[in-house]
């Protein structure tokens, strides 16, 4: 019989008919037996994330204001150095202090430093070690002439962190400590103080083979934190206090505290790593802060806080989220959590003894599989594989990273043509894919599988995933029935985060073309010592020809490397007017700097890497969002150590290590992410950070992975990697050399821009955001009509109000040059002349405005905004009213909407191999369309009336997989091994209209066409695949068109 592991539950013996408790016997310290007079009412539950008992009065609104102090003040500052810190720490005169690292003290020593105040802490746990010591290191002290104690505790955040402390192997736990305080007024407030995980992204290292990894036990930890500030926001508001070891600037990483805290509602106050935590979404504010020096390597913190009458209230749940960053609309009020027993029974579940019982998040994407399993009316069984598959794979937290470029909860790879990166950590698509039912990609699911209900549970996973591991998954077998079982009933429903819609292309591209470069500058300190480096003048002369060459390449952001004191106050003053610069001062050697009126900074930290002897230096990363378009962005300007000092080849082994760590979960977010600089790798082979960085992230200037192979066109040792986009041109201006500007190239590389996108209609592929379906319209008929690969639509921040804010704006980014004007010109005539049909209200262009109102006025100039782009001398901007209809013009055909035909001209209509569902060695699994035989070159024509989608990761099918769509679950014919295609992504075609020409491209051993037929938009295998030959048979007529 399988054994069900809960976590949590009292044990209850019937002896004679009277219920009794069965409680754990342990001998004291003398230490604790002196701490239990402050200890009346305490809860120490043994097992991890058990949350006991919290029992206590429930409080009213809190009136007025609280301050609160944090500080962590280890064992060895001393006894002396505590006393000395604690009148710094209590200078603010707080309300509650949380204190760390307190475990070298006794209650009686915290409290005779800090006179006024009670203080509290569970006794010393049974298990002795580091532990023990951990456990009674988080110490809540308060007033105790305003503030009385009703209940306390402690919680175990994290079991053997298996991790490494100055070199040597060390297993350490986490814990929090937790208080109920009232007021004599009514007011009930809890404060908890926790010291959370060495920073996992900076220290992911384990030794053993523990079942997870560094950031997934931070994560675990603070969902724990989380479930206990549910369980106490119940009696009144919660504050919190610790050294979490992760920064504020931490939010884009999903795991980390400030983004697991910024999802829950929750404001702070922060020096460094420690934190002083308010709930935001219940009104509560921060006054005032400050911080100051004590006798530790940290400061302490305070905080005064405006309570604003809050009160008790349910727990928030999660708010939505984007590729794992919390969406700023949704942190004022988060969305409730899930009600019903199922999640709360999940919860209770572990994987194994050694495991924490299962998380909200990871009970709530056990809950999704199983929605999306119903939906699909997959059977209790695929079910039963899907979550042991995830549990494997992910231990059911929807990942960023993984194993090569693997993401999600079933670690699917976009490079194996499971999706995209925002595709495969989607837990609906990653599901729906798992199964076989997605429609962004082609693999094989596990309704694909033959006889998948007579295999065993590993070999069915196995099938699937095509794992290292191929005997994994049956570990999980028991649990994972367990947990189906439970999901077998009503499911809860799970608020809507927008996760499952409009997911599909969003991720790849950045909207707009942008433009990055990357120069050593050549260090003040070597060219201003006589005889230093002959030949160069002295910094002074050098920098104005650099930034010159910058500007003149057309970069608006670039990083540079040795930038000495000299030039970094000489780029902070003469050029602060044009070029935004971080770190603004300081000593740092490397600086991001981006042109003001195309940037603004929206985030920014130093990320430590080795230089010379190993020492760590802070190296500057920088979100930066565009002024126009709203475009996101991360840029770090890196500089590895050379071969001058101690063991390089190896200090920078570990700063790319550290490099691919952080863009790997910078790469998660979604958000297209660069790094470049000097990487001084020209001799390290394949320790290279070509080698070291793809697949991962991609060179500007190409080159493959595996095996690795630098590109020739690259610098020998500057280089520009990405992730979440796409490298037009890249190119290495070796002037700066040769004008002795600086020793190194400037390398420079261009963005693509986006042609895929995320509109919310869905009639159009261009990244527009949330317009209104006539923009949506129109962009579809005037993109693809004057090959417009970049268009910005919805801007939040935009000043024309009833233009991008409303989602009636769009901008056709042409580029400001000759060909970029004519472009343009064409594209604004054509508008000018069907503007009725168009919807149109005004178009702005080249400084001038046309309007439908008043078009017998004709252009009209308009003021100087003072850019190019505010004066749109670089792209027409377009304005639909709000009422229009935009339809395609110029679209009619012989062929009706409705109607069929064959895709090939007439004479090739009968070499149909009718080869469907055909097996052999050429497939996989069967053939899943029918083979139409045509010269190369022969046109191709669209069997239906739809939208266009273009698939480039389905090598089978050549360059491109074709798609004409009807819609979401609608009629949608497939075109593979073409040549050439000449439709765009978005592109509204008829039947019988020519979308390419026969080829043989992909797995192909002749020129043809592979046609499929899927009558609801399905996957490849899917059962919506019918026999093409059969369906062109019974509803098509044969074109006219001959060749």
């Amino acid at each position: 019989m399988k054994k069900l592991l809960l976590a949590g539950l009292p044990v209850l013996i019937v002896f004679m008919g009277l219920p009794i408790v069965v409680t754990l016997m342990v001998v004291m310290t003398t230490t604790a037996a002196a701490e239990c007079r402050t200890q009346t009412t305490q809860s120490a539950p043994t097992q991890l994330g058990d949350l006991g008992a919290i029992d206590g009065p429930v409080g009213g609104p809190v009136k007025g204001k609280i301050t609160m102090a944090q500080a962590n003040i280890p064992r060895r500052s001393g006894l002396d150095g505590f006393r000395a810190s604690m009148p710094k720490v209590l200078s603010k005169n707080p309300d509650f202090v949380t204190l760390n690292e307190a475990g070298g003290w006794s209650l009686a020593q915290i409290e005779a430093a800090a006179p006024g105040y009670d203080a509290f802490r569970v006794s010393t746990p049974s298990e002795s070690g580091a532990g023990a010591e951990q456990a009674m290191g988080n110490v809540v002290l308060w007033k105790r002439s305003t503030w009385t104690k009703a209940n306390g505790g402690r919680v175990q955040l994290v079991d053997d962190d298996k991790t490494y402390y100055k070199g040597r192997p060390v297993t350490w736990d986490r814990f929090a400590t937790w208080v109920i305080l009232e007021r004599a007024d009514g007011a009930v407030v809890s404060v908890i103080a926790t010291h959370l995980m060495t920073n996992p992204h900076r220290w992911p290292k384990q030794h053993g083979n523990p079942p997870l990894t560094r950031p997934q036990q931070y994560a675990a930890g603070m969902d724990i934190l989380l479930q206990l500030r549910n369980s106490l926001a119940a009696h009144g508001p919660v504050l919190i206090g610790g050294d979490m070891n992760t920064q504020a600037s931490y939010t884009n990483l999903p795991w980390a505290a400030a983004a697991k805290m910024k999802a829950a509602g929750y404001g702070w106050q922060n020096q460094g790593v420690d934190f002083i935590f308010f709930p935001q979404y219940q009104g509560v504010r921060l006054e005032q802060g400050w911080d100051g020096t004590m006798v530790s390597d940290h400061r302490w913190i305070s905080a005064r806080i405006a309570m604003n009458g809050a009160g008790p209230e349910s727990a928030p749940g999660p708010a939505a989220t984007s590729g794992g960053v919390v969406n700023a609309a949704d942190t004022a009020r988060p969305a409730e959590p899930p009600s019903g027993d199922v999640l709360a029974q999940l919860m209770r579940l572990r994987f194994a003894s050694s495991y924490p019982a299962m998380t909200a998040e990871q009970a709530r994407n056990a809950i999704t599989i199983a929605q999306v399993a119903r939906d699909l009316q997959v059977p209790r069984y695929g079910l039963q594989i899907a979550i042991a598959t995830a549990i494997q794979e992910s231990k059911l937290v929807n990942l960023t990273g993984g194993d090569r470029d693997s993401g999600g909860l079933f670690q699917q790879r976009p490079s194996t043509g499971w999706g995209s990166r925002a595709e495969v950590t989607n837990p609906v698509l990653a599901a729906r894919a798992f199964f076989g039912e997605a429609q962004h990609t082609g693999n094989p699911g596990l309704l694909d599988i033959p006889g998948w209900q007579n295999m065993t549970l590993t070999q069915a996973a196995q099938a699937v995933q095509r794992s290292g591991y191929p005997d994994a998954y049956a570990q999980w077998e028991d649990v994972a029935g367990d947990i189906t079982d439970l999901l077998g009933g009503d499911l809860p429903d799970l608020p809507d985060d927008g996760s499952t819609t409009n997911v599909a292309n969003c991720q790849g591209d950045t909207v707009n073309p942008i433009t990055v470069g990357t120069l050593n500058l050549l260090g003040a300190g070597h060219t201003d010592q006589p005889g230093e480096r002959p030949g160069y003048d002295t910094w002074d002369k050098r920098l104005p020809g650099a930034m010159r060459t910058i500007e003149n390449a057309g970069v608006s952001i670039a990083g540079l490397q040795e930038v000495h004191p000299p030039q970094a106050k000489a780029l902070a003053n003469q050029y602060a007017a044009k070029w935004g610069m971080y770190p603004a001062t300081g000593k740092a050697q490397n600086r991001v700097i981006w042109d003001r009126n195309e940037w603004k900074q929206t985030d920014g930290r130093l990320v430590d890497i080795p230089y010379f002897g190993g020492k760590d230096v802070g190296t500057p990363l920088v979100q930066l969002t565009s002024t126009t378009t709203g475009q996101v962005i991360w840029v770090w300007s890196i500089h590895n150590p050379a071969d001058t000092r101690g063991n390089a080849a190896g200090d920078r082994k570990e700063a790319l290590r550290r490099q691919l760590a952080t863009m790997t979960d910078l790469a998660g977010t979604g958000t297209p992410s660069v790094i470049l600089g000097d990487f001084n790798d020209g001799k390290d082979g394949n320790n290279s950070s070509h080698c070291a960085l793809t697949p991962e992230l991609t060179n500007a200037f190409g080159g493959s992975a595996e095996p690795c192979k630098k590109p020739r066109q690259d610098a020998p040792i500057d280089h520009i990697y990405g992730a979440n986009l796409t490298w037009a041109s890249a190119e290495v201006d070796s002037s700066t050399q040769a004008s002795k500007i600086a020793d190194h190239p400037l390398v420079v590389a261009t963005t693509a821009g986006s042609s895929a996108g995320c509109a919310v209609a869905t009639e159009t592929n261009y990244n527009l955001g949330p317009v209104k379906p006539q923009l949506a319209n129109l962009v579809n008929i005037l993109g693809p009509m004057f090959g417009i690969k970049t268009i910005g639509g919805y801007r939040e921040n935009a000043t024309d109000s009833n233009g991008h804010p409303a989602g009636l704006a769009a901008d056709f980014m042409v580029g400001n040059s000759p060909a970029g004007k004519d472009k343009g010109d064409a594209l604004v005539a054509y508008a000018q002349q069907n503007a009725e049909e168009l919807g149109i209200d005004y178009i702005i262009w080249r400084q001038r405005i046309w309007s439908v109102a008043r078009a017998d006025e004709g252009w009209r100039r308009m003021e100087d905004r003072g850019s190019a782009v505010a004066n749109h001398m670089d792209h027409p901007h377009i304005n639909v009213l709000p009422a229009a209809l935009a339809n395609p013009i110029g679209t009619s055909s012989d062929a009706e909407c409705g109607e069929v035909v064959y895709p090939v001209p007439a004479q090739y209509a009968d070499n149909d191999a009718r080869n469907w569902r055909e097996t052999g060695p050429y497939w996989s699994n069967w053939h899943s369309g029918t083979d139409l035989a045509a010269p190369c070159g022969t046109p191709v024509y669209a069997a239906n009336a739809g939208m266009i989608e273009i698939d480039t990761s389905q090598t089978w099918a050549g360059p491109w997989l074709v798609k004409v769509t009807s819609g979401p679950g609608a009629l949608t014919t497939w075109y593979a091994h073409m040549q050439k295609v000449t439709v765009a992504r978005g592109e509204t075609v008829q039947p019988g209209q020519q979308i390419g020409v026969v080829g043989n491209e992909g797995n192909s051993g002749g020129c043809h066409l592979h046609f499929e037929v899927h009558l609801e938009n399905g996957s490849i295998y899917g059962p919506d695949n019918v026999d093409p030959s059969t369906w062109l048979a019974e509803n098509a007529s044969k074109p006219s068109q001959s060749v």
